[in-house]
């Protein structure tokens, strides 16, 4: 299986744009977060702040994920060089519905990883939402572990 990562043009950009957002806002309002109301608004000024420049903003790197000449997702990360040492922080992997449950994501992960280790950064960095059960496990069988929990509780309900 061949995969590699290529840097998202301004078109794709607002594909991946219009795709995740509205997935962050929902994230956000399943983990109890956002209100529905205010949900987008918010995922939107969330993306403006973190991504500026779009996809010229300084550090962010937004890559579509490529097998046999097709793009069948994307990752979003970001190398953080303000922390000691620098980390590469992944804000979002993307796997299109027909390729999942394929090995793709753990490939990607795989060519990502080669990717932040040749920029001389050793660690990556990501959350995971609690209400994503597939996630944490997938990151688990990578290698991840858990560096913390963050707990709320809702004193209205």
């Amino acid at each position: 299986m061949d995969l590699s990562l290529s840097s998202m043009d301004q078109n794709e950009f607002e594909q991946f744009l219009d795709l995740t957002i509205p997935d962050y806002a929902e994230d956000k309002i399943k983990a109890g977060s956002w209100s529905l109301e205010n949900a987008l608004p918010n995922a939107k000024r969330d993306f403006n702040r973190l991504l500026p420049q779009g996809i010229q903003t300084k550090n962010h790197f937004l890559k579509n994920i490529v097998t046999n000449h097709q793009k069948i997702g994307s990752i979003w990360y970001a190398v953080k060089d303000d922390d000691q040492p620098a980390i590469a922080f992944l804000y979002q992997i993307y796997i299109e519905q027909d390729f999942r449950s394929k090995g793709y994501g753990s490939l990607a992960m795989k060519v990502l990883k080669n990717e932040v280790a040749a920029l001389g950064i050793d660690h990556i960095w990501l959350h995971v939402f609690a209400h994503n059960s597939k996630a944490l496990p997938f990151y688990q069988r990578l290698g991840f572990k858990i560096s913390d929990y963050t707990l709320h509780i809702d004193l209205r309900a």
